[in-house]
């Protein structure tokens, strides 16, 4: 196609891809786990699954992931309607009514009313509220489910410093701890204030030989930008570095949640 967006003429474009199964065998199955059925695909090697159900509209209704244990993160979306992507950490979002915003700023939100993805959501179902972004009746909702897998992928958080902080891949989150990896690709949001959605990727600058600050917003149309050493990440053996005190990766006294893959 001619869509500026995908395929602009002299532009370069980046395309961030997860397997969740293949064509040779692994097609999408039906998942009966939950009071609603869902249709998985599924790469639980990777920890990653993408969930396709049709929402009741009831508090407590539960979805089958059909991954071996629970993800870790979740982003969900209302594919029928015009509806904000609501995003789900387990480790520091530990409200019913916590969501953070895929295509927007905002810290952690908590809702008054409706909830969203509980936190007894368990190794086999993930628990919805009945807030239309996540469980509309009768509308359809796409899931994608991510969990940390030792040696090729870390979720977790980390607080700012406004220096150099340094965040650790391995299996504890320590220095000295085991299978550590050097990430690909990063993806943080600050969650206890404003803050973009920022990616890095070790194609957007290779000549800077294990130094980037050229990022991609997830939040906005912008393209791919100099940061500044503001927001300068380094790619370590095991793990990487944010250096320099931009409220949106490494502000102090913030708390930041980050996703890293090798």
């Amino acid at each position: 196609g001619v869509d500026p967006s995908t395929n602009g003429s002299g532009a370069e474009m980046v395309a961030f891809l997860w397997s969740a199964g293949s064509h040779e065998g692994d097609l999408p199955t039906i998942n009966t786990a939950g009071s609603i059925n869902s249709t998985v695909s599924v790469n639980d090697a990777a920890g990653f699954s993408i969930v396709k159900y049709t929402g009741n509209g009831t508090d407590g209704a539960t979805v089958g992931h059909g991954q071996s244990n629970r993800p870790d993160l979740i982003f969900t979306k209302n594919i029928d309607e015009t509806k904000d992507w609501n995003v789900k950490e387990f480790t520091t979002m530990t409200n019913d009514n916590d969501r953070l915003e895929l295509n927007d700023t905002p810290a952690i939100v908590t809702a008054s009313s409706t909830s969203f993805i509980k936190s007894t959501s368990n190794s086999n179902t993930i628990t919805l509220g009945d807030s239309t972004r996540v469980n509309e009746n009768g509308k359809s909702h796409i899931m994608y489910c991510f969990r940390s897998i030792s040696g090729y992928s870390k979720i977790g958080t980390y607080s700012g410093n406004n220096s150099a902080k340094t965040v650790y891949t391995t299996d504890n989150g320590l220095v000295g701890g085991s299978n550590g990896f050097k990430p690909r690709w990063v993806m943080l949001k600050r969650t206890t204030a404003v803050g973009n959605w920022i990616i890095w990727d070790s194609l957007s600058n290779p000549s800077a030989d294990n130094s980037n600050n050229d990022v991609i917003y997830a939040n906005t149309a912008g393209q791919r930008s100099d940061a500044g050493s503001g927001r300068f990440i380094a790619f370590n053996s095991n793990g990487f570095t944010i250096s320099g005190d931009s409220g949106d990766s490494n502000a102090s006294g913030h708390t930041y949640l980050y996703f890293a893959i090798k």
